[in-house]
């Protein structure tokens, strides 16, 4: 079974990466992604002195220390874990790359910020709840 837990560093995340850990401890053939999405509005940032490469890098390493702590979980546990960074829109991202690696499920936390459509779930959770067609599981 392979699973997608979307990460970004928020404490809901941290308990979404805790609640597949423990699914992936009674589970062996759980194969855990953890998916991290930097830096979604670069377009906005572009310019004429503007690197987008370097900014892209200066992102990705943002996010980098939370996937480094979501990760040292399953580690501790002596479970592998998959560590994934993007760049782009999160809800977007997060569905495409569901897609694209066949996942089986989701397991994301609730930010329960956003608009009004969102003021349960959070929007990029909404998003993809509405796109994929695998189970997600939020977590709170």
């Amino acid at each position: 079974m392979k699973i997608l837990v979307p990460i970004d560093g928020s404490e809901n995340a941290t308990r979404a990466v805790e609640y597949a850990l423990n699914i992936a401890k009674n589970h062996s053939s759980a194969k855990v992604t953890l998916l991290a999405v930097a830096c979604p509005k670069i377009d906005m940032l572009l310019n004429e002195s503007f690197d987008p490469v370097k900014f892209q890098q200066v992102c990705q390493d943002a996010f980098r220390e939370d996937m480094d702590n979501a990760a040292r979980l399953f580690e501790d546990a002596d479970l592998e874990v998959e560590k994934v960074i993007l760049t782009g829109d999160p809800g977007d991202m997060i569905v495409d790359y569901a897609n694209d690696q066949k996942v089986d499920k989701i397991i994301m936390g609730n930010r329960g910020m956003g608009a009004l459509k969102s003021l349960i779930l959070g929007s990029v959770a909404y998003k993809v709840l509405g796109k994929v067609k695998v189970p997600v599981t939020i977590v709170k």
